[in-house]
Order: structure tokens, then C-alpha cells, then sequence
């Protein structure tokens, strides 16, 4: 019985691992395969007659760790310029008011679709307007530097932005201007902490020489998440700062203070660091979506009516994400498809209350947004030019420019 089970833990890793090696080449993101996977691996469970277990618990505490990696991972692989800030700004703006537009359509959609209360439709709607950094990342690195830096940027803001509203909606029904100042608050207080891990997790970094040290690195981060949301705090904000200042540790190299920090082998701790990060959130990810997809009962994926409301949601989402690019001034393309929901929707959906939860939406019903997203991101890969040709015509675009043409 372990042989099998070990057996099959190993062969299930190593298809997870093809799925991501042929990703960039079949343009099929490896997050809608690992989900079929994990239908076809619960039809085989339930073939043979095996016990089908509930995974919800599990996915609760792997969604946590995984939306910790997942952004702290976005976040290394950002090292930003000053001809950044611009793109920076753009996709902070975006992702909020992408949110905000989202949320309110959605919302009226719930309410009316689901005959539920406004405060219930507008928490169900929340997760359903979040933008899936877990899913958009990976893709990310299908698309030419500029484009893949404000996929990365604006689905992490997108996920922080989106667990603060959620928790804010959640957590309050009344509305007033010392709810407004006490969110504020725990949101100056976050980023007051924020320098204070990144200093701790730098000296750390540059001098623990111990064989073991990157694991122990890995669990302050998520013991500092832990102890953000035991304090209602937005960890999210804690974790991408982290990430951001390791990522660009070059930049401040000619502070004296800084030499504390020993930069040179800070440098190269940061390099294995972010290999470790990305075994680890490969593992991780590929974790979540396969429980997610064994989690799900195809017999419910049958229902018309919750077929037709995902429908005029994602419908809704990609209207209300046009104008959101058409108010930017942002090329709609590839933009317009990647904004996936994923990992966080799911997360966040889980940790409803049961007094807000809307009985008719149900993990199938969460399962077809995520899917029509997520294929709709698909063709947009599958359209696209390859990441060569892209950034070819980065590079004469930025020389025409320079020479005036």
C-alpha cells in the first residue's frame, strides 16, 4: 500500500513537472491540467472504490503558503530601474480600480442571479474580481520583460488589494469614517513592519552559514504572514516588500549602514534563495490546483443555471477589465485575457463565513470561473507572438526612439 502510494505521489510530480517544461510551447497553462488531473485521479479513486476524502482543510493551509510563495517568488524576479515607476504606478491604478469595478458589477450580478443580501452578494463577489497571481506569474514568462513585469506587478497588487478588501467587507457591516481611519492605520502599520522583516531577513540571509538555512528563511516569512493576519494587518504588503528589496539589494549598495549586510554574499545568498523558493512554490502549486480539481464533484458541473451565471460573470469581468485598459491607456493586448482567477479566489471563497455564504455557489461553480479565465488567458498565449519575436520589437522599438525615428 505505501509503495503504491509512493508510486503514485512520484509519477504525479513528474507529469505536474511536464506540464510546466511544455507549457511555454503548447501555450495550455499546466494550472488547467493539473486541475483535470486531479478530476481524473478522483474518477480513478472512486472506480476502484476507494474512500474520497475532503480536502478543504488542506487547501486552506496550502493556499496560504502557497499565496505567500507565489508573490514573494513574483517579487524576486522584479528588479526595478527608475524607467520602472511609470509602469509601477500604472499597475497599482489598474488592479485597484480593476477591483473596485469588478466587485460592484459582479456584486449586482450575485444579487439578483442568487436572490442574496448585499452584503452576502458583495463578499461571494470579491474573490470572483481578483486577479490570480499563481496563475498569471507562470504565464508571465511567456511575454516579452515589459509586458511580464505588469502581469507580475499588477496580479500581485491585485491579490493584496483584493485580501484587504475582502477582509475589510467581510469583517465590517457599517461603513464610516473611523472604519476608513482604523483601515488606514493597519495599513501603515504593515509597512512599518515591512522594513523591519526585510532588515531582519537580509541580516539573516548574509549570516547564517549553517548548511540548513533557507528553510528556516522561508518559515520567518511565513511566520510573518501568520502573526500580519492574527493582527488583521495585510501580510501580502509584507511579503512583496521583502521580495522587492532582495530583489533590487544593487541599489543601495553605496549606503554605508548597508555594508552591515555583508553585498556581496548577500547577493549570492539571494540567487539560492530564489532557486529554493521556486522548487518549493512548485511544489506547493502544484499541491493546491491537484486537490482542487480531485476536490471537485463532476456531477455537479451539470447544472445549466450555475453554467449560465458564470457565464455573465467572467462576461462581466472582461467588459468591466476593457474599459479598465481603455481608461489607462493601455494596449489591450494580451492584457485583456490575462487577468485569471485562481489560487486566491478559491482561498479567499473558502474563508467565507457561513452566515455570508450564498448556497447555490458551490466549488463547481468556483471551478467554471476559474476554468473560463484561465482558458480565456489561453488564447491570448496561443495568439501571441513568441517571447523572441516580442522582445525583437522591444529592442527596435527602444532604438527608434533613441535615434528620433
Amino acid at each position: 500500500m505505501y509503495n503504491t502510494i509512493l508510486i503514485v505521489l512520484s509519477v504525479v510530480v513528474l507529469i505536474a513537472y511536464l506540464f510546466d517544461v511544455a507549457a511555454p510551447k503548447t501555450r495550455i497553462p499546466s494550472v488547467l491540467l493539473l486541475m483535470l488531473l486531479g478530476v481524473v485521479i478522483r474518477q480513478a479513486s472512486i472506480s476502484f472504490h476507494w474512500k474520497v476524502p475532503d480536502f478543504t482543510d488542506q487547501l486552506s493551509v496550502l493556499g496560504n503558503i502557497g499565496l505567500v510563495l507565489i508573490v514573494f517568488e513574483g517579487a524576486l524576479e522584479l528588479p526595478i530601474q527608475k524607467s520602472d515607476v511609470p509602469m509601477i504606478r500604472k499597475s497599482i491604478i489598474m488592479s485597484f480600480l480593476g477591483l473596485l469595478l469588478t466587485a460592484s458589477l459582479t456584486t449586482v450580478i450575485l444579487k439578483f442571479a442568487f436572490f442574496a443580501n448585499w452584503h452576502a452578494a458583495a463578499v461571494n463577489a470579491i474573490p470572483l474580481s481578483i486577479i490570480s497571481s499563481a496563475v498569471a506569474v507562470p504565464t508571465a514568462r511567456m511575454f516579452s520583460k515589459s509586458q511580464s513585469d505588469f502581469i507580475v506587478f499588477e496580479s500581485s497588487f491585485s491579490d493584496i488589494f483584493g485580501v484587504l478588501v475582502f477582509n475589510f467587507v467581510t469583517i465590517n457591516t457599517v461603513f464610516n469614517a473611523m472604519v476608513g481611519l482604523e483601515f488606514v492605520f493597519q495599513l501603515l502599520v504593515s509597512v512599518a513592519l515591512s522594513f523591519v522583516a526585510t532588515a531582519i531577513l537580509a541580516f539573516l540571509l548574509s549570516r547564517l552559514k549553517h548548511r540548513i538555512r533557507f528553510i528556516p528563511i522561508i518559515a520567518f516569512m511565513m511566520l510573518m504572514y501568520g502573526v500580519s493576519k492574527e493582527l488583521n494587518l495585510p501580510g501580502l504588503i509584507m511579503i512583496l516588500m521583502m521580495g522587492l528589496a532582495l530583489a533590487n539589494t544593487e541599489k543601495f549598495v553605496h549606503f554605508d549602514w548597508f555594508q552591515r549586510f555583508k553585498p556581496h554574499r548577500l547577493t549570492q545568498e539571494v540567487k539560492n534563495l530564489e532557486r529554493i523558493v521556486f522548487e518549493v512554490t512548485f511544489v506547493v502549486r502544484l499541491s493546491f490546483f491537484l486537490l482542487f480539481g480531485y476536490s471537485i464533484n463532476l456531477a455537479g458541473l451539470g447544472n445549466l443555471d450555475s453554467w449560465l451565471v458564470s457565464f455573465v460573470v467572467v462576461t462581466g469581468l472582461v467588459l468591466i477589465r476593457a474599459i479598465s485598459l481603455i481608461i489607462m491607456g493601455t494596449p489591450w493586448f494580451p492584457y485583456l485575457f490575462i487577468a485569471p482567477r485562481g489560487l486566491i479566489t478559491i482561498l479567499l471563497f473558502l474563508s467565507i463565513p457561513s452566515s455570508l455564504m450564498i448556497p447555490k455557489m458551490d466549488q463547481n461553480f468556483i471551478m467554471q470561473v476559474v476554468v473560463m479565465s484561465v482558458f480565456l488567458m489561453m488564447l491570448a498565449t496561443l495568439f501571441a507572438p513568441s517571447k523572441k519575436k516580442l522582445a525583437a520589437m522591444e529592442a527596435l522599438a527602444a532604438e527608434n526612439n533613441s535615434t528620433g525615428v
